[in-house]
């Protein structure tokens, strides 16, 4: 579904620009926590990522954001400090505790159960990059060492 794209495709599947997710014209909505015009999936669109155009005649469409296929090399690395890209296979926190299962409530309860796995990540746009709820009962959460590419 892409939700998890943070590329910068600001052009529609058909060939129209992106409107900026701050702004409300030509196209009013509530989706303005993003600062760009990329094309984004913040309601979990069935077919991925879309955007509102700039085409007062066409409210929304979806965008052309490919598959990636990554080498093994950028698989476990980051490339921004957000590190929302990151889809390796790290499942230990920087102090080497075990991470909990997205998809389970304990031991630590929480509302990201949509993420497949136990790896690391970053659906919150944690500042300081991936992270994960950890299996231990005495630490919530804590960050991964996940190294830039």
């Amino acid at each position: 579904m892409g939700k998890e794209y943070r590329g910068t495709i600001n052009i529609t599947a058909m060939g129209i620009q992106c409107q900026q997710w701050s702004v409300t014209t030509p196209h009013s909505h509530s989706w303005n926590s993003e600062p760009s015009n990329y094309c984004r999936n913040p309601d979990n669109e069935h077919y991925g990522p879309w955007c509102y155009t700039t085409d007062p005649t066409v409210r929304w469409q979806y965008c052309d954001v490919p598959f990636c296929v990554y080498s093994k090399e950028a698989k476990e690395c980051k490339t921004t400090t957000l590190g929302y890209e990151y889809y390796g296979i790290a499942n230990t926190t920087i102090t080497g505790r075990e991470c909990q299962a997205w998809v389970l409530d304990t031991p630590h309860d929480h509302s990201n159960n949509e993420l497949p796995g136990n790896e690391c990540r970053n659906p919150d746009a944690s500042p300081n990059g991936p992270w994960c709820y950890t299996t231990d009962v005495s630490s919530r959460w804590e960050y991964c060492n996940i190294p830039f590419c």
